[in-house]
């Protein structure tokens, strides 16, 4: 059975920031396990209208040479 957090002190938001990030490294290191450490960590949106995902992944996108949109379509359609 999984390890269950301390409720009275935690940061709800923030846990499930941490499990979003530990979801979307395991689907990550599936296709490429050679990945770096360098994967940027989820935060909460400044403005919800903006793609505030996609550019908290460009600069991961743009060491890989990778299209930062079309992955983070990818990533959203791995989480649900």
């Amino acid at each position: 059975m999984a390890h269950l957090p301390d409720f009275t002190s935690l940061d709800i938001a923030s846990e499930l920031m941490d499990r979003v990030d530990k979801e979307l490294e395991s689907f990550i290191r599936m296709s490429d396990p050679e990945i770096g450490d360098d994967l940027p960590k989820t935060q909460r949106s400044r403005d919800l209208e903006k793609a505030d995902f996609t550019m908290l992944w460009a600069p991961f996108c743009a060491k890989r040479k990778i299209n930062p949109a079309a992955h983070t379509q990818q990533l959203a359609a791995y989480l649900t």
